[in-house]
């Protein structure tokens, strides 16, 4: 038997109640425009449609319920919905996909007057794993969002360790998950970071070669000169620093 809520969300308390108001709010607009005649009527001397018609409810009373419960029945059975719930794309349905008339008709009379007993079974929406009200487990029926899958949580890829390199996928290290590898590390940042280069001459101070080289723009801008003719002279040697260095040594000259 196929499941008819697989991967369905379910609709929660508070949208459910928005629903609710709106079908509340159509449904006394409609009933109203067409009580008003019988309203008139007894307004003008018969008597009868005052008069108590069951218990204490008159023959106005009574039409009202009905009508307002027509509203529900009918536009649940034909529909799976209600214009209030079209507007926040809810729809009601069954988990194996029967689908009757007295079902609804016990569910939208019988079950929402028990769910509405100090709103217990309404209030039974927000601590129940599958978001139904007492009026649902009474018919087997689910109110779940329209052309929406329910997709459970994944673990992200960072927190598993997993790396991405050039558009792939790198394993994670299996010595240790914290530490990525270096030569992966410099990938990265090579290919995240890349730094124009620009052409440079330079001259080799013991053999005399010249020749080209790509150096980061930031080390060396393109236009200043390769070796200036003359080198100021500097109050302070760093030879204690830096020893070998070739190009202090010349201050010394």
């Amino acid at each position: 038997m196929q499941n008819h809520l697989e991967n369905k969300a379910y609709a929660g308390f508070f949208v459910r109640l928005a629903a609710f108001a709106v079908d509340s709010l159509l449904a006394a607009i409609i009933v109203g425009i067409v009580k008003l005649p019988f309203s008139m009527a007894s307004m003008y001397g018969v008597g009868f449609l005052k008069a108590d018609f069951i218990f204490r409810y008159s023959f106005l009373d009574v039409f009202s319920y009905a009508g307002i419960a027509a509203y529900f029945v009918l536009l649940t059975y034909f529909s799976h919905s209600t214009p209030g719930k079209l507007l926040f794309r809810l729809e009601v349905v069954t988990k194996n996909g029967e689908w009757t008339f007295l079902n609804i008709l016990y569910r939208e009379t019988v079950g929402r007057f028990l769910s509405s007993l100090l709103c217990i079974g309404y209030l039974a929406v927000l601590v129940q794993g599958e978001k139904q009200g007492f009026h649902d487990m009474l018919c087997d029926t689910y109110v779940v969002y329209r052309n929406m899958a329910a997709v459970s949580p994944q673990r992200p890829l960072a927190a598993a360790g997993v790396g991405t390199v050039g558009g792939g996928t790198v394993p994670p290290n299996s010595g240790s998950s914290s530490q990525s590898s270096p030569a992966v590390s410099a990938f990265l940042m090579e290919e995240s970071h890349p730094v124009p280069t620009a052409e440079h001459t330079f001259v080799t101070e013991e053999t005399g070669y010249t020749g080209k080289e790509d150096v980061p723009e930031r080390v060396l801008p393109t236009g200043e000169p390769d070796c200036p003719e003359e080198t100021p002279k500097m109050e302070h040697s760093y030879d204690n620093m830096n020893p070998d260095s070739s190009v202090l040594n010349i201050n010394k000259k």
